[in-house]
Formats: C-alpha cells, sequence, structure tokens
C-alpha cells in the first residue's frame, strides 16, 4: 500500500482496483488450497498453538492486575509467570507457557513496565510514525524527503505487524532499522525548526556562509582582515 503514495494521482485508484481484482481472482480460484494447505503436524500443535495466545492474554492480564502502574520490571515476564501458571479456576491450559517466551510485544511491554511504559512506548511509536507521515505530506520537501517518510512508514507498519505475533524486546537486532529510519525522519525535521538552518543572519550571509566564517576553536566569527 505504500508504493501507492508515490504514484500519480490519477494512477493510484486505477492500480488500487487491480490490485482487489487480482485479489478476488485469486481467492476465487486458489481460495480452498489457500485455507486447506497441508500441514505436517498431525498431532494438533498448530490448534494447540492458537489456544496458547488465550492462555498469554489470561496471564498477563492476571500480572498486569497485581502491577498495572510500573510492571513487574523489563525483560521478567518469562520467570515472574511461573506462580500464575498453577491457575487452576479456568479451563485454559496454562503449562504449557512454563518454557516460553511472551508471543506479543505490546502485552510483554504492558505487564513488565505497566501502563507508565506502555504508554510512553506507544507515544513514542505513534510520534515516529506522525514524523514519518508529515514528511510524506509537506509539499515543500525534495522526492528523496517524501521516499525517507514512506520508508519510514512502511518500516513502522512492518515492525507493528510482527510485533503482534512476537517480543521484539528479546532481540535488540529486531529495532535497529526502526529506531535508523526515526533517528532520520526526526532529524529532517529538526533541521528545518533549528534557526542556523532558516534564518539568514544579521550582516546578510546565509546560514552556511555564516558557519564558514567561524573559528573551529571556539565557535566566535573570525573577524576580517
Amino acid at each position: 500500500m505504500i508504493p501507492l503514495f508515490q504514484l500519480p494521482k490519477q494512477w493510484r485508484s486505477v492500480l488500487a482496483i487491480g490490485v482487489v481484482m487480482v485479489g478476488a481472482f485469486g481467492m476465487i480460484a486458489f481460495g480452498e488450497r489457500v485455507t486447506d494447505l497441508g500441514r505436517k503436524d498431525s498431532d494438533g500443535s498448530a490448534e494447540h498453538s492458537v489456544y496458547q495466545r488465550a492462555s498469554f492474554v489470561y496471564v498477563s492480564m492476571r500480572m498486569f492486575r497485581d502491577a498495572p502502574v510500573f510492571g513487574h520490571g523489563f525483560s521478567r515476564f518469562y520467570d515472574l509467570k511461573m506462580p500464575y501458571l498453577a491457575d487452576r479456576s479456568q479451563q485454559l491450559e496454562l503449562e504449557s507457557l512454563r518454557k516460553l517466551d511472551h508471543h506479543n510485544t505490546f502485552l510483554s511491554v504492558l505487564v513488565e513496565t505497566g501502563i507508565v511504559g506502555f504508554t510512553l512506548f506507544v507515544a513514542l511509536l505513534a510520534a515516529w510514525g506522525r514524523a514519518a507521515w508529515r514528511l510524506v505530506r509537506d509539499a515543500s520537501r525534495e522526492s528523496w524527503e517524501h521516499g525517507q517518510g514512506l520508508f519510514g512508514l512502511a518500516t513502522l507498519i512492518a515492525y507493528l505487524a510482527s510485533a503482534l505475533f512476537h517480543d521484539l524486546t528479546l532481540s535488540a537486532t529486531e529495532h535497529w532499522l526502526l529506531f535508523l529510519t526515526a533517528g532520520v525522519s526526526v532529524a529532517l525535521l529538526a533541521e528545518r525548526r533549528a534557526p542556523i538552518a532558516s534564518a539568514v543572519t544579521s550582516n546578510g550571509k546565509s546560514p552556511n556562509q555564516a558557519w564558514s566564517g567561524l573559528s573551529p576553536m571556539g565557535l566566535s566569527p573570525i573577524a576580517n582582515a
């Protein structure tokens, strides 16, 4: 969907309709093959994995209820969940979670850092998404800056999709691309707001000319002979 923004407006609707038609044709022609994909897990492990997600949600909510503000501590879900697995007041099977890490980044952050950490985490992702969107929507930006905004949005969407099914906080390498693109987007916005990049000095020089006349040691203007 992100590449649609790079096309001329008159082509966007045509391409969108084409994608929908191809998808509909594919579902009609190959729908049964897609929904009935043969699996090798004859022991029903796929169905068990689905039920485990309900168990994760149940345990997470119990843990959150006991420490709602600041949570149980970052990266502590694995060991602190153990007492909650003995709960037999419901029909969910909880013991299978004993050797597993969390399955959802947002639930993991909520349990481990509480409502305070979760709010900050979501606010940070929203701010990064807003920064990328501002680059896309700003007509005064150059084309490569628009491309950076689109790439930032695509990276954030991919991260969110993966975060729904994995605890990405367990791996630092899962974040480097998101941090890089977000940093570039925020830097581009901050650069335009900086006075040195937008104002002309009082003596009529451009910002680049003004900086070129500064002393490398004290950043004080070099007197002209």
